[in-house]
């Protein structure tokens, strides 16, 4: 009787390090000076299913997200190859009450150009899907709530979405399928936006009897010079049609950046 009892104590303590292993090695991998990752009631780690009660991202500010009630299904022998790869992750709410922080750039723009950060693990999760989404009020100017679904994957400095959201209360959906690839600074965009009346998007604009909005937008290119065409239709009218996309300014004293460049035609208010 005692030696299963032993061999009992020796497994619960095994899987103690190995939670503490995996747990300070994610924390570790997705931190760095100017972001903290932390992870409470991690419990799962030696099956393929695993759950996080919280999951929470800091700054210097503080936290400016909170994830709770996750749930995710993955390969935990991939972490010893340098990469987390999840096949479902899912959340009962995740909370962004901020932007975060930018991060610090060096003084020259030219010696840093845009670009996803390369983690030192790749990153890859085939369905993404959160119950509930809070965004505070300080992102839209009033808290709103949505679900998601979609899958995400970053490596190596390349990137890639694909994210379905909607609202929770109905009245409106937003879709966007992007990938971006550092080495190349290939840009690739489709989004798409719909709301039914007096949505976010109308009181942003600040649009006379607030319409419902249909709003498309979608491109492909180098980002430096990256063009995509744009539609709005308000009340299931086309009012305006053009293009938005960046352009490279060379300024003597700053070194190269990016300028937005708008060119549409037609009247939203007509």
């Amino acid at each position: 009787m005692i030696l299963p009892a032993l061999a009992g104590a020796q497994d619960a303590a095994q899987q103690e390090r190995d939670r503490g292993f995996l747990v300070g090695l994610i924390e570790d991998n997705l931190s760095n000076v100017s972001r903290t990752v932390v992870i409470d009631g991690f419990a799962g780690a030696l099956s393929s299913g695993a759950t996080v009660e919280v999951l929470s991202i800091a700054d210097a500010e503080g936290i400016w997200l909170e994830a709770r009630g996750l749930a995710f299904e993955w390969n935990r022998g991939a972490l010893l190859r340098g990469r987390i790869d999840v096949v479902e992750m899912s959340a009962d709410t995740i909370t962004f009450f901020r932007q975060p922080l930018a991060e610090p750039s060096p003084p020259n723009p030219e010696a840093s150009p845009f670009s996803l950060p390369e983690l030192p693990v790749a990153i890859k999760i085939d369905r993404l899907r959160a119950d509930e989404i809070i965004l505070g009020a300080p992102l839209l100017g009033e808290e709103t709530s949505l679900s998601l679904d979609g899958s995400v994957s970053l490596d190596g400095g390349t990137g890639t979405a694909n994210i379905v959201a909607e609202r929770l209360d109905g009245q409106g959906r937003f879709d966007i399928a992007g990938s971006y690839d550092n080495a190349s600074r290939q840009l690739a965009l489709a989004v798409s936006l719909q709301e039914e009346p007096g949505g976010l998007v109308v009181r942003a604009l600040d649009l006379s009897g607030q319409p419902s909005v249909d709003l498309t937008l979608q491109g492909d290119g180098a980002l430096e010079d990256f063009s995509a065409d744009l539609t709005l239709a308000t009340n299931g009218i086309e009012r305006i049609t053009g293009q938005f996309g960046f352009v490279q300014v060379t300024d003597d004293a700053a070194g190269n950046r990016l300028d937005i460049r708008l060119g549409v035609e037609g009247d939203v208010g007509a």
